[in-house]
């Protein structure tokens, strides 16, 4: 299996692979940025992806300060290459973590192949500002899968 990075292509076994690697994408202000962090997982035992990601922000909860779950949502992402429809969802929450307040968006995708997950999480230190959301939902929408 060809396995793809920004900076090169592998080739590795397909036999017992499980993904798990992870991408940190830094924007903005060093004192105060923006992260991105990508990372992959199985759906495993889970009927689907709400509860895949419900099962995430529990574990977040028990290890993070004042947790709050803001919204859990389905999204309706055309990703595939086929044009049709993934499954999707995003959950917004806020916690303390080390004293300063967190507030983050995670989307959880389905690969329509072999129940993959990739999820995509913003994290910022204060409430989102409106241009921040337009640029989340900028990167979201222009997700492309191979």
């Amino acid at each position: 299996m060809k396995y793809h990075m920004q900076e090169a292509t592998i080739e590795l076994p397909e036999q017992n692979l499980l993904d798990r690697s992870i991408n940190i994408l830094v924007f903005g202000d060093p004192k105060k940025p923006f992260n991105i962090v990508v990372t992959r997982d199985h759906l495993g035992n889970y009927k689907n992806v709400e509860e895949f990601l419900k099962k995430q922000m529990h574990l977040l909860s028990e290890q993070e300060d004042e947790f709050k779950e803001h919204e859990i949502k389905k999204l309706n992402l055309n990703l595939a290459p086929s044009g049709k429809p993934c499954e999707a969802a995003e959950a917004s929450v806020s916690y303390q973590h080390e004293g300063r307040d967190v507030y983050q968006k995670i989307v959880a995708i389905v690969l329509p192949k072999d129940r993959r997950v990739l999820s995509i999480a913003g994290t910022f230190t204060d409430q989102w500002p409106k241009p921040m959301q337009a640029q989340w939902r900028q990167i979201i929408n222009g997700l492309v899968l191979r």
